[in-house]
Formats: C-alpha cells, structure tokens, sequence
C-alpha cells in the first residue's frame, strides 16, 4: 500500500471527523452537514475502488472523480471571486442594509451571526438608512432570529431603524420577502458572510438590480465547515435546479 494512498485515506479521515465533530458540538445545518459525509464517505469509496477493484467501473469512478474535482475547483474559485464587496458611490445611492440571517445556536446570536450584525453597524455609521433584518425559520421555534437580531443592533446602537422580517427559512426567501417590504426599485446593501456573497450575487442577479454587497469576515474553527458547505450548496442548486432548494 503506497503512502499516497495512505495519505489521501488518513486526509479524507480527518475531514469525515472534523465534520461530525462541528455537527456533535454546534448547531450547524444537518441536511447540509450530511452531504458532506456522503461526498467524503464517496471519496472514501472511489480510493478503495482504484485499489482493490481493477476495470472498467474503475476507470469509469476515476473519470468521474476527476470531473467531480474540477467542478469543486471551479465553484471554490467563484466563491473566492464573489467575496469582493460592492459599495455605492454615493450615499444617496442607497434605501436600506439589508442583514441575512443563518440561524441560531440553542436561542443565541452566533458568533458568525454577529458578525453579520457588526459589519452591518459598520455600515451605518456610513449610509443612514434603515436596517432591515431577516430570518426565521431555523429550527428554533422558541425564538425568532430577526427579533434577536434587532435587539442586538438596538443594544449596540438605540437609535437606529430596524425593520424585521421573520417568516423566510432560506436565502432565496430571506431577498424575496426583505423586497416586499422594501418595495419596487428600492436598492440595498446586502450584508452576509465572506463566503456566501457568491451564492448571494447570483441568487438576487435575476430579482433585482441597483444592489450592492459586502461581506463579514468568518473566523475560528468553524470557518472550513462553512466553506465546504457552501460548496455543497451551490452543487445541490446545480443538481436540484431553482434557487429555493438553496439553504
């Protein structure tokens, strides 16, 4: 057994553990976090194939490893590309801040959350307009992710407008209903993370135009998870078709 092969294994085996580890210890998306595991378990599979089953399915797994990793380079090269903000160039220029949401860890902000939140606030202090916030379907029926949101930005800064939005589950749901109460034509600051503002980007480019974005910055342990996931999703909206099987 060659030490490449016992490489990619003990790699692939770590990943695989990394994953359960951040689904065991924190309150991330589960339907996502599975696909994870089965495109690691696939990876798993497609090595011992290559090994131990020599002939055509082998050569065919291989084929298809391969493609499946040029898209996986591709779709990380646009998300890398996405990430770059687009501002106004005159305040005038904007209607609102719109803030995302990505649910709730256990009826608290989490830690990229806030720093949705926070990159949101930056914003304020330069373009005065109202704060719109949205998210509410994640799980937490005890709690509503917009409200908390606004009580945090309102803890930080009393006077700001905050307007709520608390029914959409996902984020083609969290643009289609933030419209709505902002009205036809009204343009927006889009605040989300660092890695989602690609799969923003393209979701809101068939909605509306005269928007702009920016992204929060996603640190600890936790940011390898949300980029392999993002990843994921944009592989199910491939796949699946329509922008409301994202998540």
């Amino acid at each position: 057994m060659s030490k490449l092969y016992v490489l990619k294994i003990g790699i692939l085996a770590l990943v695989i553990s990394y994953i359960l580890v951040v689904v065991a210890f924190y309150s991330v998306e589960r339907e996502n976090a599975l696909f994870l595991l089965g495109g690691m378990f696939l990876m798993i599979l497609g090595e011992l194939c290559k090994k131990f089953w020599r002939g055509f399915f082998s050569t065919i797994w291989i084929v298809l490893e391969k493609g499946v990793f040029l898209l996986v380079v591709l779709i990380f090269c646009g998300i890398l590309l996405g990430q770059k903000s687009v501002l106004p160039e005159e305040r005038d220029d904007l209607s609102y801040i719109l803030v995302l949401g990505c649910g709730l860890e256990r009826g608290q902000i989490t830690e990229i959350l806030q720093n949705r939140l926070d990159k949101a606030l930056e914003m304020s202090q330069i373009y005065s307009v109202p704060i719109v916030v949205s998210g509410g379907g994640n799980g937490e029926k005890s709690f509503n992710e917009a409200l908390l949101m606004k009580e945090y930005l309102r803890s930080k800064k009393k006077s700001i407008e905050v307007l709520v939005e608390t029914s959409a589950k996902d984020t083609w749901e969290n643009f289609s209903y933030s419209f709505r109460m902002m009205g036809k034509g009204e343009s927006a600051l889009v605040v989300s993370s660092n890695f989602h503002i690609f799969r923003c980007k393209w979701i809101i480019s068939d909605m509306r135009e005269n928007m702009y974005f920016v992204g929060a910055s996603t640190t600890g342990w936790l940011a390898p998870y949300y980029w392999m996931r993002e990843v994921v999703a944009i592989v199910r909206h491939l796949a699946l078709g329509g922008f409301c099987s994202l998540i």
